[in-house]
């Protein structure tokens, strides 16, 4: 892994009023062997013609399925031997993919890089009362897609993401992901900087709860039958 290919997983539905702002982080990166597969997922606005005209960027159509569905597809189409997500409201740090590939080629047993993140809102959007204010005035240990440097093989191994969450499905994955014995570590920087705003799918609440709930659920019962020791974080250094 002396210079391995990185295709960034973009799926894009009706993002137009953000995504060229994520494809600039996209394509600024200092490290300089990726690409970026976006998949738009039935958009009917700008979409199309702002993620065309950005270089390096494979577009490709379907129509509506919803985001897991729409990373898998890109997922397939990807010639990278590393998978990094970016969801098309969120912006990386220049340095996101450069520091993340040295980790791994450091780290050859890490499956998976994770880094922090910030969160911010954006046009006039405040805090929802659900938000943990200590999130939204720190940097911490993001979870989610945008923050992951993951090998494919590894993805392909725990197998695609599941459909049947509309919200919650990287949680549902990442179980799965921990379920299989797979270890994670972290890239102690602040990579990924996260938009709130009002039409994010985490702030449909009550559903991605009942997801998350349904995700655990299904990874106690794999773990009682399997009599799997759950894989984690890995401290190095």
């Amino acid at each position: 892994m002396s210079e391995p290919l990185v295709s960034v997983i973009l799926p894009v539905y009706n993002g137009a009023e953000f995504l060229a702002e994520s494809l600039e982080t996209a394509v600024a990166q200092s490290y300089p062997h990726f690409e970026i597969v976006v998949l738009d997922d039935g958009s009917t606005d700008d979409s199309a013609r702002i993620a065309k005209a950005f270089p390096r960027v494979r577009y490709f159509y379907q129509t509506n399925g919803g985001i897991a569905d729409a990373r898998n597809n890109a997922i397939a189409l990807a010639h990278g031997e590393l998978l990094a997500f970016l969801d098309h409201d969120d912006l990386w740090a220049h340095n996101k993919l450069e520091l993340q590939v040295a980790y791994l080629r450091q780290h050859p047993d890490i499956a998976l890089a994770l880094a922090h993140e910030r969160l911010f809102f954006t046009h006039g959007y405040t805090s929802e009362f659900w938000l943990n204010h200590k999130l939204m005035q720190n940097d911490h240990l993001g979870l989610v897609p945008g923050t992951w440097l993951l090998k494919k093989e590894v993805f392909y191994q725990v197998g695609p993401l599941n459909p049947r969450f509309r919200i919650s499905d990287d949680v549902e994955w990442f179980m799965r992901f921990l379920d299989k014995g797979f270890q994670y570590g972290v890239v102690e920087e602040t990579l990924l900087f996260k938009r709130m705003h009002g039409e994010n799918a985490s702030f449909q609440i009550q559903a991605a709860v009942q997801e998350i709930l349904m995700a655990f659920r299904a990874s106690i019962q794999r773990r009682r039958e399997n009599g799997v020791t759950r894989g984690g974080e890995v401290k190095i250094g």
